[in-house]
């Protein structure tokens, strides 16, 4: 009986693994769609990455890339509302910055000035200083 429940076990955690291996992988391969240019493909690579699972390390980078893409096809209400989706989600996510300058950016481009200035004013000052060096 012990042996069946270690097996049992075993092939639970192998399952795991094998399913954080895939997370990479499918991550790896979105991120190579999205370089070559193809953004109406890499949304649909990077959709089922975005959904939180403690196994997938990749949900707000691929939530921020599936935001991207959606701004290059021109979906700028979806790329908005999944930046804003990630500022409330992941508010300690080190990235969080570049979203902000996102969404200000989308903000401007739609003339809500009063939004993209507000977005801009909450992007931390070491930040803003490491832009303008560079």
């Amino acid at each position: 009986m012990k042996f069946i429940h270690l097996f049992i076990f075993i092939q639970l955690a192998l399952c795991s693994t094998l399913k954080a291996q895939d997370f990479s992988k499918q991550f790896r391969e979105a991120k190579e769609i999205f370089a070559s240019g193809k953004y109406s493909q890499s949304m649909t690579a990077f959709k089922p990455l975005m959904v939180y699972n403690a196994g997938n390390l990749y949900a707000e980078y691929s939530a921020f890339y599936y935001a991207v893409s959606a701004y290059h096809q021109n979906y700028k209400s979806l790329a908005r509302q999944t930046f804003l989706d990630i500022t409330s989600a992941y508010g300690s996510w080190p990235q969080l910055e570049e979203v902000k300058y996102w969404l200000a950016k989308i903000y401007f481009e739609e003339k809500e000035y009063f939004q993209a200035f507000k977005m801009l004013a909450q992007i931390k000052e070491e930040d803003r200083k490491s832009t303008r060096l560079n």
